[in-house]
This record gives structure tokens, C-alpha cells and sequence, in this order.
């Protein structure tokens, strides 16, 4: 007689002896390793080739350079109103890994996988295993957290894995009446605003739940430890605001009013911009969010989106009749506060990820709850078996489209691994002392994102151990053999595009000087898809 799965189970239970907290926990882990390693593999996939270097990845991965060099200790990021985490955290893989121009993404990529057990715990706590399970599992595979949240390597990359997970503890503490969990909850917080500042859209739901759900707790050192904890999580950034009486408040107004590019920001075009970020909330769960075009056929993919924010709305509500405010009150105040903080520039997908993990618990919870509703009129096993295949296929749908954005983009020339043979090709041409010159555009292209050329380019040089000094000229400044003949004393090694003429200053008259400009032999061939010309200058 054949033995069932779960007798062997009990069987093997029974031989380990596990108490039933034991085997909670067993089966938890098993869970949480399991998520984390579908996310991994959902996400390494063209890790290297899309996007192309860089996007912010240059400023941040400089400053992580210059910790792992011991240049310099900073406060903050780049930008003075980021603090400096995700740079010593990268300066800490370049230490173990190696300057790889690869680890900024797999740092990124491994944290944002980590997601996903955090999700599930938080959607356990929520309600029980099945909404957490069913939560990680639509944030393992949504399009837009895979590529718009793991693909990029910068400091906001980060900011959804710490916000959830300071919402899974304050949750914890509610739940459990554990005022220790809201503490280290305020501290990852505090860790998550010095990440990006658009973490701050999470203060009205961790103060409106401290009053209501902490009551016993206003009394007392509570609070004074929930905003020490908090302050202590993003010490770094307000050391830097005093030192600098402001610096990093002022930087941070000076970037709102460039994504205002100009534009009054009164009262009254904030409907219209509100209504913008409910419906790029609403596409954070759509497979054309991320590529318009898809294999799947349309009828399924109007049909899927619609469930996910019929869910969504169920699960608010139902969360609110329950007294968890915790999500509701998240979500309302992330979709009121963004296009205020963003100066109305509501169209990057990235700000509102941190959005999706609690957007994507209060799905589940519509669902999860709608089932035992249906199963408690109807026979259980056929409802939870057509609930499982509808919950696979919502998961499933947007990854066509991401496999085809990414089949596209990796097409696109020049790519990743071609401009890493031209920066070998650039560090093999480079002579001693010479500083090499990068045209901005240095490959007149259309691109299929925000990247360019030159700052690929310097990305992959500065990851070099041996690299040497950079500069990239605009391309509104003088052109770069102007700039060369305007700093003789500094011999270069330019890179200019291929159809840039190069000047012939040559006087041919007995005892003139040479032509001060001269083509490297090395330069690419046209095989590589790179146009491009390497010209040495040296004064005479």
C-alpha cells in the first residue's frame, strides 16, 4: 500500500521529535528560502546586459569607491539628502567580491529578493501563511520589481526593502502587544528614510498606529525610544544637517524644484496629479507597465487587470473593518504624499515601489479572504484549486512582457559587454599621464533608455583598479580637441565619435612642429558596433 506524502511527513516529524512551535518555524524556513531563491531567479537573469550603464550608478558607485579606498568617510550619498548606507554596503561587496561592474546590481538584486520572505511574514501577520504566500509570491514574479527595483544599483533601490520590513515589525508589535518589535521597526525606518526621503510617506501610518494600537505604550519611555530608535536609524543624515546647518534639506528642495523644471507648484494642479499617481500605482501591477508589447493575448490581460485592483480595494476595506489601519492608511498616504514630494514628476516607477509590497498584502488578503467565504458555502478542494491556478496566472502574466523587454533592449548596440571591451580596449590605448577624454555623446544613437555612452563608458573605467583619470566633456561645450589645445600642459587620450574630423595643425614648413593629435591604432573596429576613434594629444 503505497505511503502518502504527508505520512512520511508525520513520519519523519514524529522521528525528529519536533514540538509543533519547532515545526512552525521548520516549515516558515523552508518557505522563506523557498521565496527568496524564486525572486534570485527571477531576477538575475540579464542582470549585466539591461539597463545599460549607468543610470545614477556612477555618483553612488563613486562614493562607495572612495570608502573602500579610504579616500573618504562620508555622512551621506551623492546626493546630500541620501544618506550613506547603500554606499558603504557596496563598498563592503567591492571589498569581498571585487570592483566588479556587475556587483552594484547583484547587491541590489540580492536585497531585493529578500523582499519577498519579509512580504510573506508580513502577510502572516496579516492573516496566516496563505495571504503571506500569496503576496511574496506575486512580488517575486511582478515586472516591475524586478527590473525597475532590482536592476538598477542605487540607494533608492533599496528603500522598499526596509520600509516593509519596518512595517512588518510595527505590525508584529501591534499584533503581539510587543513594544520592543515597534522599536527596531522605528529603527528600520530610520534606515529606510536615509535610503531615499520619499520613505518619509510612511510617518502618518506609523503615528496614526502608534496612537491607535500603542495606547498603553504614550505613557512612559516608549515613545522617546520609538523616536530615538528612529533618529538613531538615519543618524548619519542628521549629523550631516547639523554640520551643514541644513545641507541636506537644501539639497534635497534644490532637486525638487529641477523636477518641477519650472512649473508653479500651486494647490490647484494637484487633482490632476494626484490622479496621474493612483494610475501609475495601479500600473506597478500591470505587464505593460513594464513593456507594452506582450505575447499574452489581450482578452486575459484585460481581464487580469482587472482583478488586481478589485482585490485590492476588497482587502483595504476588509483590513479597516478588521482595525489594522496599518496598510490602508500606507497606501492613502503614499498616493497623497508622492506627487507632492516629487514635485508632480510622478512618472518614475521607481518611487512608488515601496508601495507594492503592502499593495500587493492587502491582494492577497481580498483574495485569501474571498476564498473562505466561497469555501464555507460551497465544497473547499475544487474552490481552492481553481483559487490556486487564478493566483498562478496572476502571478505569471507579467513576465512575458519582461522577457521580451529584455530580448529587445539586449539587442540594442552598443551593449553592456561591448563597451567592456571598448573600456579594455581604452585602458590598453591609455599611456602614462594621460588623462582620457570622453565625449558625452560619443555614439549618436537613440537608446531605449536614459544611459549614455560616455558615462557607460566611465562607469566601466572607474571600476578598473588600475583606471585612469576621467572626464566626460558635454557635448554643448567646446568640442574636445578645442579643450585639449586649450590645456597643453595635460596630455589626453580622446574619445570622440568616429565622424568627428580630426583638425590637421600641422605647419609643413622645415622645422615646424608635429600635428599635436594622433590616432591610436587600437581603436575599434567596426565589428564591435562601436564608432568610435581613440586620439592621443600631446603638446609639443
Amino acid at each position: 500500500m503505497p505511503i502518502s506524502i504527508s505520512a512520511l511527513i508525520i513520519r519523519a516529524q514524529q522521528r525528529l521529535n519536533l514540538t509543533p512551535v519547532q515545526r512552525s518555524v521548520l516549515r516558515d524556513g523552508a518557505i522563506v528560502l523557498f521565496l527568496f531563491l524564486l525572486a534570485l531567479a527571477l531576477r538575475l537573469p540579464y542582470l549585466h546586459d539591461v539597463p545599460r550603464y549607468p543610470w545614477d550608478e556612477l555618483r553612488e558607485t563613486r562614493v562607495a569607491l572612495s570608502i573602500l579606498r579610504g579616500e573618504a568617510f562620508p555622512l551621506t550619498n551623492f546626493d546630500g539628502y541620501i544618506g550613506a548606507l547603500y554606499n558603504y554596503i557596496l563598498a563592503g561587496a567591492f571589498l569581498v567580491f571585487g570592483e566588479h561592474p556587475v556587483i552594484p546590481h547583484l547587491v541590489v538584486a540580492f536585497i531585493s529578493s529578500a523582499t519577498a520572505p519579509v512580504v510573506y511574514l508580513f502577510g502572516k501577520e496579516i492573516d496566516n501563511r496563505t495571504t503571506g504566500f500569496i503576496a511574496a509570491t506575486l512580488l517575486c514574479c511582478n515586472a516591475q520589481q524586478i527590473f525597475n527595483g532590482s536592476h538598477f544599483g542605487y540607494s533608492n533601490s533599496l528603500t522598499p526593502a526596509f520600509t516593509t520590513l519596518a512595517l512588518w515589525l510595527i505590525c508584529r508589535a501591534l499584533k503581539g502587544k510587543r513594544p520592543w518589535s515597534f522599536v527596531a521597526g522605528a529603527f528600520t525606518f530610520g534606515l529606510a528614510l536615509q535610503t531615499h526621503p520619499t520613505a518619509v510617506v510612511l510617518v502618518p501610518a506609523i503615528v496614526t498606529v502608534f496612537f491607535l494600537g500603542g495606547r498603553p505604550w504614550l505613557r512612559g519611555r516608549w515613545p522617546v525610544l520609538v523616536i530615538g530608535a528612529a533618529s538613531l536609524g538615519c543618524a548619519n543624515v542628521i549629523a550631516y544637517n547639523l554640520a551643514t546647518f541644513g545641507g541636506g534639506v537644501v539639497a534635497g528642495l534644490a532637486q525638487r524644484e529641477i523636477y518641477a523644471s519650472g512649473r508653479p507648484l500651486t494647490l490647484d494642479l494637484y487633482p490632476a496629479h494626484f490622479l496621474r499617481g493612483i494610475g501609475m500605482f495601479l500600473r506597478l501591477f500591470e505587464a505593460s507597465g513594464i513593456w507594452p508589447s506582450t505575447p499574452v493575448p489581450w482578452w486575459p490581460e484585460t481581464l487580469l487587470l482587472q482583478v488586481s485592483p478589485i482585490c485590492l480595494l476588497v482587502g483595504c476595506v476588509l483590513l479597516v473593518l478588521r482595525r489594522q489601519y496599518l496598510i490602508p492608511i500606507t497606501l492613502i498616504s503614499s498616493i497623497v504624499l508622492l506627487p507632492l514630494l516629487l514635485a508632480y514628476q510622478v512618472d518614475w516607477y521607481r518611487y512608488w515601489m515601496l508601495a507594492l509590497p503592502p499593495g500587493l498584502v492587502a491582494i492577497a488578503f481580498g483574495i485569501t479572504s474571498a476564498v473562505r467565504w466561497v469555501g464555507a458555502l460551497r465544497r473547499s478542494w475544487p474552490v481552492y484549486s481553481v483559487t490556486a491556478l487564478c493566483v498562478a496566472i496572476l502571478a505569471a502574466h507579467p513576465l512575458p512582457a519582461l522577457w521580451r523587454m529584455y530580448a529587445v533592449r539586449s539587442q540594442v548596440h552598443p551593449t553592456n559587454r561591448e563597451m567592456d571591451r571598448l573600456a579594455a580596449l581604452v585602458l590598453n590605448a591609455v599611456r602614462p599621464g594621460e588623462v582620457v577624454l570622453i565625449y558625452e555623446f560619443i555614439l549618436a544613437q537613440p537608446k531605449p533608455d536614459e544611459s549614455s555612452e560616455a558615462r557607460t563608458l566611465s562607469y566601466l573605467l572607474l571600476l578598473s583598479r588600475e583606471g585612469p583619470s576621467l572626464m566626460v566633456l558635454r557635448e554643448s561645450a567646446e568640442s574636445p580637441f578645442s579643450f585639449a589645445l586649450a590645456h597643453p600642459d595635460q596630455t589626453y587620450l580622446l574619445v570622440v565619435p568616429s565622424s568627428t574630423p580630426i583638425p590637421d595643425n600641422m605647419d609643413h614648413s622645415v622645422g615646424a612642429k608635429a600635428n599635436p593629435f594622433e590616432i591610436d591604432p587600437r581603436s575599434p573596429a567596426k565589428e564591435l558596433g562601436l564608432a568610435v576613434t581613440l586620439v592621443h594629444f600631446r603638446s609639443n
